[in-house]
């Protein structure tokens, strides 16, 4: 999850690819134009609709679009944006929730970086796409 980011939802196209859903992305879409911390844009390949996904600990079900981007792949499986956690606030940090407790791990004291990737986070989080 990303509190700064306006995208609302991200895949990597790696996830993708190791998924066997490449097939599903659209290259028909109209590209958000967003930015990077350095300012630069974020480069998006297409766009994965109307997909199913719930989080771990969650009886919730979503259904949302998802933005396709290699500039994900050696970092996240999935980027749920700033609007996804303002909506679902209580949800996701509710005090002795089990989402809440899936999403502490984020915010913990081993920041992950390209090179050292280990299991990525969204896949504690994020159980069925």
């Amino acid at each position: 999850m990303d509190s700064g980011s306006d995208l609302p939802f991200c895949v990597s196209m790696r996830w993708l690819k190791e998924h066997g859903r490449l097939s599903e992305m659209d290259t028909n879409f109209e590209h958000p134009r967003v930015k990077t911390l350095a300012g630069s844009e974020l480069s998006i390949q297409g766009v994965v609709r109307d997909t199913q996904f719930r989080l771990k600990g969650s009886n919730k079900t979503f259904r949302r679009d998802f933005f396709v981007s290699n500039a994900l792949d050696d970092w996240y499986d999935f980027v749920l944006g700033k609007d996804f956690m303002k909506k679902n606030f209580d949800m996701l940090f509710a005090p002795g929730g089990k989402v809440q407790k899936m999403i502490g791990g984020l915010f913990g004291t081993n920041p992950r970086s390209p090179g050292t990737r280990s299991e990525s986070a969204s896949r504690h989080i994020v159980s069925s796409f």
